[in-house]
């Protein structure tokens, strides 16, 4: 750390380390099934949207900050 700091000017006491997640958070659709005879495929139409959104967070575990961001929920039709 302290190498780091060096090389960018700056004091080691005002460099902060932060860990980040993101996660999807919404609908996936299932495979749909259809009964048939044995060695047949029929087909199944199904729905093919879906409806998602993501977020993301942050923490700072040494100043106890934390953040966190939710995206506006997204649809494919």
């Amino acid at each position: 750390m302290a190498d780091i700091a060096k090389d960018k000017g700056v004091d080691p006491a005002n460099i902060e380390i932060w860990f980040a997640d993101e996660a999807r958070i919404g609908q996936k659709n299932k495979i749909t099934r259809r009964w048939a005879r044995r060695g047949t495929r029929p087909s199944a139409p199904h729905d093919q949207r879906t409806a998602s959104t993501y977020i993301f967070g942050a923490i700072c575990p040494k100043d106890g900050k934390g953040a966190a961001l939710g995206g506006e929920p997204s649809t494919t039709s």
